[in-house]
């Protein structure tokens, strides 16, 4: 009876609090992480800001006394609520209008939100898939036997509501927060793996098909940037690397891998080649990011090292050493100190993770005998983003101006794709710079989200997954950070944008590219930083300063 007295005590307290007055709480909305801000507990019930539901993409517009909220395909409309002087909506009663799923955590301080999986069909050309919210879906195939696998993260699902599948399909909870869909058959061998943005429903057609187009504008940020879990500047998970292996029977067994410290497989003067070894089975894909451009770590999740802590020096011109260490959350960590800064590839099988840390051909020589290409973004009629009568494209080609400048001081041939308020095609701009062979390319723009002074900071984008354009974006946006004042979102794939194709400017160019976001127009901050001559030069000298990094040309 007293354990039983002493275990209640705590939840009587709280509800005392709730009852007398809000209490702050953290949202877990679907795939987009954990909202700590501007939300509150009232009794069981959590009240939102309107700016939540704008940063996980629904549509709002407010009223005196009402906000109306759309998906794009259902509106509802909430009451607001004053509290503690903030207009506020319950997003139970939002999450029961568009059929979520909410259930407070045993804290009772965060509210976890899912999507409800309620359909998966064979339709007569493939696989339809119907939820009550936005799931981030991750596709991936698995051989021996062949398995077509689709994970639909930020979601549950009830076996009540799923029909009859055919024979080799099955559905299961693999994770708290992931569905996953298992569809088995030799069919499957030949199966294009699509990768695509978040939405309520997707049909997929099988067979060898060609992946669905996406729009090609650059000049989007991605949907709730800085919430989403994952670090920007990483490779792996989603995008190119491998799957979480299936478990055999319900799909919610989590294998763990053990990890030994890494050894050189293959080195030369131009690159060297590490091998990790582990046993068990990897529940994802591993990932490396860059701490710096000399310093790279590889982390491995649901694992453990064999010697945790261990420093292995190496006898190398390009690799100092690395340390390996087990934060005790079940992820390894291994961090890569390099001789100088270098390009790297990170790929794993079933037994062996492999990671190439290499001097990519065109990162070497002397910055004056290099071509580069200066795209100022946007021009003309295409005026990018506009913020109290500031027009980006103008920002843009001030900034390219100053860097001509500099790139001119220190002997590289510059090309500009335009020079004054001219339109230029995209396509135009990467021809530019492949029929002069150029060396290198480096696009100019300026940020804007949807919901103003939610996001500050500058980034730099790659394209894809290619390793030697990476490095350059790491390589400058290191030099950038250290004078901006702003803060560094470090470097980003551009198919953190548009999952299928990337970036159209960087997309076509046949040299390493590189577009670089100087910071968010709709923020106060950048807005007035951006603007000040003194961030301009600063920012043209750095830019100079990570191409020379880049190139090994980093002494003078």
């Amino acid at each position: 009876m007293r354990r039983w007295l002493a275990a209640l005590l705590p939840w009587m307290v709280m509800t005392a609090a709730w009852a007398d007055g809000p209490i702050a709480v953290a949202v877990d909305f679907t795939f987009h992480g954990t909202f700590e801000d501007d939300s509150v507990r009232m009794d069981d019930e959590c009240w939102i800001a309107p700016s939540l539901l704008d940063a996980w993409g629904f549509g709002t517009n407010a009223t005196d006394g009402e906000l109306h909220v759309s998906d794009g395909d259902r509106d509802i409309t909430l009451p607001f609520q004053m509290i503690e002087e903030r207009k506020m909506v319950s997003l139970h009663e939002a999450g029961r209008l568009f059929g979520a799923n909410l259930s407070w955590d045993e804290s009772g301080l965060l509210l976890i939100v899912r999507s409800v999986v309620r359909n998966v069909e064979r339709t007569e050309a493939g696989l339809r898939i119907d939820a009550t919210l936005p799931v981030l879906p991750v596709f991936f195939k698995l051989d021996d036997p062949v398995r077509f696998i689709v994970d639909l993260r930020g979601a549950v699902f009830s076996r009540d509501q799923i029909g009859d599948l055919p024979d080799g399909w099955r559905i299961g909870q693999f994770k708290p927060e992931i569905v996953r869909v298992v569809i088995e058959s030799p069919e499957m061998a030949d199966q294009y793996v699509p990768t695509l943005s978040p939405a309520r429903h997707f049909t997929i057609q099988f067979g060898a098909n060609a992946q669905p187009d996406e729009p090609e504008d650059p000049d989007v940020e991605p949907p709730n940037a800085g919430q989403q879990s994952g670090d920007p500047g990483s490779i792996g998970g989603i995008v190119g690397q491998e799957p979480p292996d299936e478990p055999a029977d319900e799909l919610d067994v989590d294998p763990t891998a053990v990890i030994s410290i890494p050894n050189i497989a293959s080195a030369s003067e131009q690159e060297i080649v590490l091998m990790l070894p582990f046993t068990g089975s990897l529940t994802a894909g591993p990932t490396a990011k860059y701490i710096n451009p000399g310093k790279i770590e590889l982390v491995v999740s649901g694992a453990s090292a064999t010697r945790p802590g261990a420093v292995q020096v190496y006898d190398s011109d390009l690799l100092q050493s690395a340390m390996i260490t087990d934060d005790g959350h079940g992820n390894v960590h291994i961090v890569f100190n390099l001789l100088q800064p270098l390009a790297f590839e990170l790929k794993n099988n079933e037994r062996l993770i492999t990671l190439r840390f290499f001097r990519p051909s065109e990162a070497s020589g002397s910055l004056t005998n290099k071509v580069i290409v200066v795209d100022a973004g946007h021009g003309g009629e295409q005026t990018g983003t506009i913020w109290n009568g500031l027009d980006e494209k103008d920002l843009n080609l001030q900034l390219s101006d100053l860097l001509v400048a500099e790139l001119t001081a220190a002997g590289a041939s510059v090309i500009v794709t335009r020079g004054d308020d001219s339109e230029v095609g995209l396509q135009e701009r990467a021809d530019m710079a492949n029929g002069s062979d150029a060396d290198l390319f480096i696009s100019i723009h300026h940020n804007s989200n949807r919901v103003a002074e939610t996001r500050s900071g500058g980034m730099t984008f790659f394209h894809m997954q290619q390793a030697t354009s990476r490095f350059l974006a790491q390589c400058i946006q290191t030099e950038i950070a250290g004078v901006s004042k702003i803060p560094d979102m470090g470097v980003w794939s551009d198919s953190r944008i548009y999952s299928v194709k990337g970036f159209a400017v960087l997309r076509f160019t046949e040299m390493p590219a590189v577009l670089i976001e100087l910071g968010f127009l709709n923020h106060s901050y950048d807005r007035v930083r951006v603007q000040e001559l003194e961030f301009q030069e600063s920012v043209a000298k750095a830019i100079v300063k990570g191409l020379k990094v880049f190139l090994g040309d980093d002494t003078n």
